[in-house]
Parts: structure tokens; C-alpha cells; sequence
């Protein structure tokens, strides 16, 4: 239940329960006014905490693919390294020397994997965050509902059973 609904219910019944006191009409009345500013003003939440996750999302997303960018250019500067080094040397590229350079690439590139599916990890964290802070924000709204009711029907606003039978607060 979206916690603006539970909200206007617990409003209603809460000034339900506050205007008892003043008979039916306080009833009727307290039970509107409530409503209305338990509606506007109670609960409420839900879509920025999904908006919130989302964004989280992209953000995250957008990090990985602007580290792997860069990761990928620094790999590329690196072997272009290593290459112009072992030139200038003499020596030739073959046998440890290309066997250090392709573990270094390989080791580079699985660290890069990694990277990539840390960054979905946390992205999904943060849509399950974003999941549970909804849920959290409508059970709150519901705990408050109920009290509200509890409230509203301890002070009669409800109307009361006396000898078995039914007797409505409106007389």
C-alpha cells in the first residue's frame, strides 16, 4: 500500500479519534481534516527512494566505464613501453621477454574483468537498496495506519458494543 493512502487512513482515523469527543460532527469533521493532512503531508517516498537507486545506478556504471577507459590507455601506454624499451636494447621480442608482456596484458585484463563485475555488483546493490528503503518507508506508513485505527477505535470513533449489539457514535 503507497504510504500516502496508509497516511490519509491514519489522518482520518486519528482526527476521527480527536474530534470524538465533540460527539458526531467532531467526528465527521476530525475524520476529514485528517484525512486530507494525513494524505498531503504523511507518508510519501517511495518514488524518490527508486529515483535515488537509479541514479545511484548510473553513476556507478558510469564510473566503471570511464575507469576501464582509462585503464585500457594505461595498458596500451605500458606495453607501448615495454616494447620501445626491449627495442632499445637489442634484445628481441620473443621467448620471457613476450611471455612477461603477455602475462602483464593478461594479469592487467583480468583485473579490468573484475573491475567490471565489481561495479555490477554494486550497481545491484544499490537497486536492492533503493527496494528496501521502499518497503521500509510503506511498513512504516501501515505501523502508523494501525495505531491511528487503534486510536480511533479506543475512543469510540467507531461506535461501541454494548449487550451484544452495535451501537454507532452517530446516535
Amino acid at each position: 500500500m503507497d504510504s500516502r493512502i496508509s497516511g490519509a487512513v491514519g489522518g482520518a482515523a486519528q482526527g476521527a479519534a480527536a474530534g470524538s469527543a465533540f460527539g458526531p460532527v467532531g467526528i465527521g469533521i476530525g475524520a476529514v481534516a485528517g484525512g486530507l493532512f494525513g494524505g498531503l503531508f504523511g507518508g510519501g517516498g517511495e518514488k524518490e527512494a527508486k529515483k535515488l537507486a537509479r541514479l545511484q545506478q548510473k553513476l556507478i556504471y558510469a564510473q566503471q566505464k570511464e575507469q576501464e577507459r582509462r585503464q585500457q590507455r594505461q595498458l596500451a601506454q605500458d606495453i607501448g613501453g615495454m616494447t620501445a624499451q626491449v627495442g632499445a636494447s637489442g634484445i628481441l621480442m620473443t621467448g620471457s621477454t613476450k611471455r612477461y608482456v603477455n602475462e602483464y596484458e593478461l594479469e592487467f585484463r583480468r583485473q579490468m574483468a573484475w573491475d567490471r563485475k565489481k561495479a555490477e555488483y554494486d550497481a545491484q546493490t544499490a537497486k536492492y537498496g533503493g527496494q528496501v528503503a521502499v518497503s521500509q518507508i510503506q511498513s512504516a506508513g501501515m505501523q502508523n495506519m494501525f495505531g491511528a485505527l487503534g486510536s480511533a477505535a479506543s475512543a469510540d470513533a467507531f461506535g461501541t458494543f454494548e449487550d451484544g449489539k452495535y451501537k454507532s457514535p452517530f446516535g
